[in-house]
Formats: C-alpha cells, sequence, structure tokens
C-alpha cells in the first residue's frame, strides 16, 4: 500500500487568524477588533513545537503569555481545516511541527507504526521511506 506524508503550512499570520477566530467563538459578545495577539513559534527539545501567545485587549490591557502545548496546538489547526473542507484522512496520523518559519500540520498515513522522534533537532520518522523523503526535502530546502 502507498505511504502518504502531508504538510499543511501555516504562517504566522494564519496562525495569528485561527487564535483570533478561537477567541471569538470562546467569546461570541466580543468583536473581532477588541483582541490581537502576538506570537512566538519554536521546537522543543522533544520535538514538538512550542507556542507562546500573549494577548492584547483593545483598551491596551495586555495578558501575560501562555504556552500552548502540542495538542492544543494541533486542535487550533484542525479546525480550520474542518470549516474549509480541507480533506484530512481520519486514520492518519496528525501531528505539529515547525517547517522553516511555518506551523506545519502533518499527516501520516499507511507509514511503520512509531512516533517520530527528535533526531538533532529535526523530527524523524521510524519508517525508512519517509526518513528518505524527509532527508530529501531537507537538503531541498538548504540548498
Amino acid at each position: 500500500m502507498p505511504k502518504e506524508i502531508r504538510y499543511l503550512l501555516f504562517s504566522t499570520e494564519e496562525v495569528l487568524a485561527a487564535l483570533v477566530e478561537e477567541a471569538a467563538v470562546a467569546a461570541p459578545g466580543m468583536a473581532r477588533d477588541d483582541v490581537s495577539f502576538s506570537l512566538q513559534m519554536g521546537a522543543t527539545a522533544q520535538g514538538g513545537v512550542a507556542l507562546r501567545v500573549a494577548r492584547r485587549l483593545r483598551d491596551g490591557k495586555l495578558r501575560p503569555a501562555r504556552a500552548l502545548q502540542d495538542e492544543e496546538v494541533l486542535a487550533l489547526l484542525l479546525r480550520p481545516c474542518r470549516r474549509t473542507r480541507v480533506p484530512l484522512p481520519m486514520r492518519g496520523v496528525k501531528r505539529v511541527e515547525l517547517v522553516g518559519r511555518c506551523l506545519a500540520l502533518s499527516v501520516t498515513l499507511n507509514a511503520e507504526r512509531g512516533e517520530p522522534r527528535p533526531v538533532r533537532g529535526v523530527m524523524r520518522h521510524p519508517d525508512p521511506d519517509l526518513f528518505a523523503l524527509e532527508t530529501r526535502v531537507r537538503e531541498m530546502q538548504e540548498g
């Protein structure tokens, strides 16, 4: 059976738009212009993604930065995909990682079982075919 790995890349602006959408859903009376966010993205030592979010209200009050965990970030990215009907396989293994300056939702299907693990700061899949593909993609990005 063919193996699939799919990356959906989200720019910082798209992640911020998703955060504003979440705020509007959480507080229905709040207008979208009443809140803004600042965002810092980075990788964790375990290969996950660390998002630090600061929220600024329209009156200038700044809420302290909060770190979002991998599961929260994954849910944040899945909701706009569902809303815009981006087709994602139900059985696919979904995770979040950084790809360059973008936040990536990666979906793997029919790959060998096992969680990707960090190797020198880069996530590596246990499936040898996917590992070879990712190596070629990273070399293309660097060169």
